[in-house]
């Protein structure tokens, strides 16, 4: 017997317990799980999961707020253009990089 919940696709709280999450297709478990991160494959059990699937917070690994330059300080005071970088290079090169 299949435990089929509407619309659950994708990745939900393993709802058996046994391991962190497990991936849902056409709103029945499948044999996809994982666990702090790393999937494997696990059947089901033979009975139906306790309650419906719980959905899952996912995190955003690298989240938009995060994408500055490193010399933004720098930056907001002009524009680093093709002179500018030949500017230092040259100076670079004739005095060693600058710390």
């Amino acid at each position: 017997m299949t435990h089929r919940s509407a619309a659950a696709e994708g990745w939900y709280r393993d709802p058996y317990g046994i391991h962190q999450d497990r991936w849902f297709s056409a709103g029945s478990p499948t044999a996809l799980v994982r666990d702090e991160g790393v999937e494997g494959h696990d059947d089901p059990p033979g009975y139906p999961p306790p309650g419906p699937p719980a959905e899952i917070q996912e995190t955003d690994e690298f989240p938009a707020d995060d994408f500055r330059r490193a010399d933004e300080a720098e930056a907001i005071g002009g524009q680093y253009g093709q002179a500018r970088a030949f500017g230092q290079a040259s100076d670079a090169a004739v005095t060693g990089p600058v710390d």
